[in-house]
């Protein structure tokens, strides 16, 4: 095991004992002695070969992060200086920080760092020797059991030659791995034989290219930053019998500010209670869900007017929005229609006096299959009468009521419609 003794300024000594870090005591002031075990290792991988390669997506709370770089395989004659490390924030709006640069091999290197903001982290590893391996490990202070593994939004196999697309499937502002693997190849002839790009369903959103003429035995995950929100699917096209490949997508969500979202609600009929609607709220074409992406508060939302309802970030969300809806009169009840010599007298039901008074109420008529004409009458009377109308005609009759409030006027949804008999 290795054992790391740190000071709250920094490191104090690093001794290497054997080769496997499954449990580390490390000392963060003198009285304090902590035991890590796998279950709390955060990032636990091992790399070898040349290149670039990435960690696993990590979830790093505010505060301190123990990280210790251990040297597996070294067998590089000369000594070289090889291996650079940063870690990389999700959030587009953080800078990466450089931890190590052209570390020498042979060496087992302890940092503390401070995590300033929480989010999602990868380490980012230029290997630049072939004839070295190292293992990357890394603990938060206290130790915390990590949190589950990022969602997997895609795992899909494609075994028939041709074009094909996977269903759509919707992407955070952030990093996203993509992971292509092969299965049953036959391919004698090691074709390279696999294109995939990933596309966006949202109009001037570029695609961007996975795999070009991938070998057929080749398996690797591409890192891809996400810079929209949206839905997106990936077109594949393979032309070779001989190989299977599967398409895998994860991506760790970053906490989204949903400040700038499309909030709705429906306008409510008035009751006498408050009145606590949830609304809708869209965030780049994904309709989020409440109690799981946020919290509803609301205003004035008891008499005719015009309410407020608030919607507040959870969980990975954050940031609030807000919306208005209107709080109008009841629907009136059908009106009574009574006809003569070209004209008719329409009566409606006031309402009961538990109903806010209304302000005014309007009449609309029309003969069937004409336009609508409204009349508006005082609320000191329940009926009105229209003349001039055509003989032997029928007509279609509507009620609803208006109450002025703060300026404005909310309106009752028209009445159930009655149809007269024929004009006398």
């Amino acid at each position: 095991m290795l054992v790391a003794c740190i000071s709250p300024v920094g490191v104090a000594n690093a001794e290497e004992i054997d080769d496997s870090p499954s449990i580390i005591a490390a000392e963060i002031e003198v009285s304090q002695v902590i035991e890590i075990t796998n279950e709390n290792l955060l990032v636990n991988e091992n790399f070898t070969g040349m290149g670039r390669k990435f960690t696993s997506n990590v979830y790093l709370q505010k505060g301190v992060v123990i990280l210790w770089i251990v040297y597996l395989d070294n067998n590089d004659r000369y000594g070289a200086t090889n291996f650079i490390l940063d870690l990389v924030p999700q959030n587009l709006d953080q800078y990466s920080i450089n931890l190590t640069n052209d570390i020498a091999s042979s060496k087992t290197h302890l940092k503390k760092l401070t995590i300033e903001e929480a989010g999602y982290y990868y380490f980012d590893i230029e290997h630049a020797a072939s004839s070295c391996a190292w293992g990357i490990h890394c603990v938060q202070y206290p130790p915390e059991a990590p949190p589950s593994a990022a969602p997997l939004v895609v795992n899909e196999t494609f075994t028939e030659i041709g074009e094909r697309s996977t269903n759509s499937f919707y992407l955070w502002p952030g990093f996203c791995d993509f992971s292509i693997t092969y299965s049953n190849n036959r391919d004698s002839y090691g074709a390279t034989n696999f294109i995939a790009t990933l596309n966006s369903e949202s109009p001037g959103v570029l695609w961007e290219l996975l795999a070009n003429d991938i070998a057929a035995s080749d398996s690797f995950t591409k890192r891809v930053k996400i810079q929209e929100a949206g839905w997106y699917y990936l077109d594949v096209e393979k032309v070779s019998f001989s190989c299977n490949w599967t398409i895998s997508v994860n991506q760790a969500k970053q906490k989204v500010d949903i400040s700038n979202a499309s909030a709705s609600a429906t306008n409510m009929t008035w009751t006498g209670k408050l009145l606590k609607p949830n609304g809708t709220v869209t965030y780049s074409g994904m309709t989020l869900q409440p109690g799981g992406h946020y919290k509803v508060s609301h205003s004035n939302n008891k008499n005719i007017g015009t309410a407020t309802i608030t919607f507040t970030g959870i969980g990975d969300f954050t940031g609030t929005t807000s919306t208005t809806f209107k709080i109008i009169p009841k629907k009136m009840a059908k009106p009574k229609v009574a006809v003569g010599e070209k004209q008719m007298t329409i009566g409606w039901k006031a309402y009961a006096k538990s109903h806010p008074k209304a302000t005014k109420y309007q009449v609309r008529c029309r003969e069937v299959g004409k336009a609508w004409k409204t009349k508006t009458v005082s609320n000191k009377s329940t009926k009105t009468t229209v003349m001039n109308l055509n003989k032997g005609k029928k007509y279609q009759i509507q009620v609803r009521s208006y109450r002025a409030a703060g300026g404005d006027k909310y309106y009752s949804v028209w009445s159930t419609t009655r149809t007269s008999a024929k004009i006398k």
